[in-house]
């Protein structure tokens, strides 16, 4: 099935994410903002500072502050403002997005209601009513399946985790 192109930046973003250290730790700048704030790439060079004290240069962290600063305007978290400052948006989010961010929740062991309180999750900038919907759609789109009554919420991946052909057992 198709991604939406629209969906595609806070999926590259949802992916580093998950593989870099580093610009997770930036991350906690931008879960701690609101749309609106101005932000440096400082802010987010301090948060990564702070998560991996004594062990980059502040030069190097400078660096790492712009590139983390560039990457989440890439996703739609942040947007131009002046040449130092970049201000908060939230993030464009669609069913794709919010099926990879559960998916990944679920890789790493959460299972129900947790999986709308991931930091992937989170990081789709998106209200809990507005999460739901979108996952009402990914299931109608076959992304994953999801049964919610009684105030209990059940998502699995039956189709994106089920075998290749000629292959045993899950793909984990």
């Amino acid at each position: 099935m198709p991604v939406e192109n629209e969906a595609r930046p806070l999926l590259a973003g949802l992916c580093a994410l998950a593989r870099d250290a580093v610009f997770r730790a930036s991350s906690v700048v931008i879960r701690a903002s609101s749309p609106g704030e101005r932000l440096t790439s400082g802010d987010l060079a301090d948060a990564v500072g702070g998560r991996f004290p004594a062990s980059y240069a502040s030069s190097t962290l400078a660096k790492i502050g712009r590139n983390t600063f560039s990457s989440w305007e890439q996703t739609g978290h942040l947007a131009a403002g002046d040449r130092a400052t970049k201000v908060r948006t939230r993030a464009a989010c669609r069913p794709s997005d919010v099926a990879y961010a559960l998916l990944l929740g679920h890789l790493q062991g959460v299972r129900g209601q947790a999986l709308f309180q991931t930091l992937w999750a989170e990081m789709l900038d998106q209200p809990a009513s507005r999460l739901y919907d979108l996952t009402a759609t990914a299931a109608q789109q076959g992304m994953l399946e999801l049964r919610h009554a009684g105030g209990v919420t059940e998502v699995t991946f039956r189709e994106l985790l089920r075998p290749f052909d000629g292959e045993q057992g899950a793909l984990l």
